[in-house]
């Protein structure tokens, strides 16, 4: 099972690394590809994002209130990558959530609304990280009918001069 991804292609990001500027490699950023969580990376601004799926036991402390959520996954079967939960009631402020070098962040959805807009896509933040979801396609045509359809959609996560933006699956519901 995957359990981080870093960002495009680490051996030949570590090359690069040496050779580019912070605005360089966020400009060149592409889709990320599956790697092992073992990949040690130096922590410097030119060093790639490390995203890692989120685990039940991530948010059991301090779990994402709200009655429906979203999720987005690298693939169909895999763990996600982020979280989102929030109630319909447009007031209220949905939460999503993203681990990033081992580390959960909690982001808030941008904008007003709770669990409205997610299933369209959405964007979080905490001030250092965003997040961004745009779903790119319609529900899968082939699978059965569900209240949870996957879509296909791509995830942006930024921090500082950093991005990694990853194609994969999307679905919100109960």
């Amino acid at each position: 099972m995957i359990r981080t991804l870093p960002l495009l292609f680490a051996p030949l990001m570590l090359a690069a690394c040496n050779q580019s500027t912070p605005e360089q490699l966020a400009a060149s950023d592409g889709p990320a590809t599956p790697a092992t969580s073992g990949a040690n990376m130096a922590q410097g601004q030119s060093a790639p994002i490390m995203l890692d799926v989120i685990l039940p036991e991530d948010l059991a402390a301090e779990p994402l209130a709200g009655e429906l959520g979203c999720a987005f996954s690298f693939s169909r079967t895999d763990d996600p990558l982020l979280v989102a939960k929030g109630v319909v009631d447009s007031q209220s402020q949905a939460m999503g959530a993203v681990k990033i070098d081992g580390t959960v962040m909690r982001l808030a959805k941008e904008g007003k609304g709770g669990f409205g807009d997610m299933p369209d896509g959405a964007s979080f933040t905490n001030g250092a990280v965003s997040a961004r979801v745009e779903v790119t396609g319609d529900a899968d045509p082939g699978a059965a009918p569900s209240e949870s359809p996957l879509k296909t959609a791509r995830l942006t996560i930024a921090r500082g001069t950093r991005q990694i933006v990853i194609d994969g699956f999307y679905a919100c519901g109960p």
